[in-house]
């Protein structure tokens, strides 16, 4: 008998995460997928006659937003988090189950757990979509937008006109054709530099491919330079050329073309931003602000999902107890007022007020701070 009381409080326990996850749960799955069809929807409106114009068939239409998605996943989430949080919080408060849980001897900071793991989940799935899926995806989106509306081919893979600058190793690059995917080159030029930035090695080849690793350069002219821009000796002619030594992915050739070309930021990675700032010390002070800027509130901003749900805590209760409506547009006030603090706080950062990490971190820590010390109010 001794031992019946900590199962069966182990089993309360479990029953009370089930519970809550299935209360909060529901609201959550149908707001998410209200607030996607919504958006959906409003850019069905904005693209159909592109659509109907171009005959685009009906599943890569399907296509299309599927790939939108994951760019909508860290905007609706946490708005959707924050109602369902209001809603579910409203209904137990309003039928006295939260009064009840709490005279049972559950504390309040364990009864709103399931909550926080829900908006920590967010985060995390969020910060994964962000990382793994959304470059790409938003990347394919946008081209297939941008080619419907000129009546091209979709693309996505292929580069033109791509220049890239690998300071470590001083070598140029001018590539006239990119497919990352293949991975296949048209029409390249190599300038191998100096110290002083002279020419020592120019390479011009007709196509090249990386087979296992290695890339290859065929119908390839190599000519060799003085410090004086002199040539020295004849070119050579070289039908295929091998070049273990040169260490560039095409993803690396890629990266100035769409960082620096196209100017998106969702279209990488933190990763992908931070190894192209890295390869780059020589980048002007402006530009490597405006990229720490971005890359630090790509990692920043997942983790709003979290705090919306506790913040979403005190509102919730203060909904059930008094005024829903007070409660529910005090809340929303505050939400929206976050996303005011934290697009002037990055406006600030790219303008070189604020250091990268404090204007893509501070609004986080700010709601956050705030949001505990609500919620301790609580207790």
């Amino acid at each position: 008998m001794t031992s019946a009381g900590p199962v069966i409080s182990f089993c309360g326990m479990k029953l009370l995460d089930s519970y809550m996850l299935r209360r909060i749960g529901s609201p959550y799955a149908y707001l998410l997928t209200a607030f996607c069809m919504i958006f959906i929807i409003f850019d069905l409106f904005q693209n159909l006659s592109e659509f109907i114009e171009a005959s685009t068939p009906l599943p890569m239409v399907f296509k299309y937003y599927a790939f939108l998605l994951p760019s909508l996943v860290k905007w609706v989430t946490p708005i959707s988090i924050l109602l369902a949080a209001l809603y579910t919080l409203w209904q137990l408060t309003k039928r006295n189950e939260l009064n009840a849980m709490r005279a049972s001897g559950v504390s309040f900071v364990r009864i709103m757990r399931p909550i926080m793991i829900l908006g920590l989940a967010s985060s995390l799935s969020v910060l994964a979509i962000n990382e793994a899926v959304e470059p790409d995806a938003t990347q394919w989106a946008d081209k297939f937008i941008r080619n419907l509306k000129k009546g091209g081919e979709v693309n996505t893979h292929i580069l033109e006109q791509v220049n890239h600058t690998n300071e470590k190793a001083r070598r140029v690059w001018n590539i006239v054709r990119l497919d990352i995917e293949a991975p296949y080159m048209h029409g390249i030029q190599i300038d191998e530099l100096r110290a002083n930035n002279s020419v020592a090695r120019k390479i011009s080849a007709k196509e090249g491919e990386w087979v296992d690793g290695v890339l290859f350069l065929y119908s390839a002219t190599v000519s060799m330079f003085g410090e004086a821009n002199n040539p020295i000796g004849a070119p050579s002619n070289m039908p295929v050329m091998e070049c273990p030594d040169f260490t560039e992915t095409p993803d690396d050739l890629a990266g100035d073309a769409m960082i620096g070309g196209l100017n998106q930021p969702t279209f990488f990675s933190a990763a992908e931003t931070w190894r192209y700032i890295r390869n780059r010390p020589s980048l002007e002070q402006k530009t490597r602000n405006n990229l720490l800027v971005d890359l630090h509130f790509r990692l920043a901003m997942p983790w709003t999902s979290m705090i919306v749900a506790l913040f979403g805590i005190p509102f919730g209760v203060y909904i059930g107890r008094r005024d829903a409506l007070v409660g529910v547009i005090s809340a929303l006030l505050v939400f929206f007022g976050f996303y005011f603090l934290m697009s002037f706080s990055i406006w600030l950062g790219k303008n070189m007020v604020l250091p990268p990490v404090l204007c893509a971190w501070l609004p986080n820590a700010a709601v956050l701070g705030s949001s505990v010390a609500m919620v301790m109010r609580l207790r």
